[in-house]
């Protein structure tokens, strides 16, 4: 589950978007991570996400 904390003082950009990546980092699976690299010729980086948890999560945060 990816939570963002929002208080009553106003958040910048900044801190946001270093919540979310902290959010992506936290909700992955490590597992899943190392078996999409068989699919691509180049490393990538991936957090471990399947789409439709990616999806769901940030349904969530939008009506929030």
């Amino acid at each position: 589950m990816v939570c963002i904390r929002m208080t009553s003082r106003e958040t910048s950009p900044a801190e946001i978007a270093a919540q979310i990546r902290q959010a992506l980092k936290r909700g992955g699976s490590a597992e899943h991570a190392a078996g999409v690299q068989w699919f691509f010729k180049e490393e990538i980086k991936s957090h471990g996400w399947y789409t439709a948890d990616l999806r769901r999560a940030g349904g969530r945060k939008e009506t929030q």
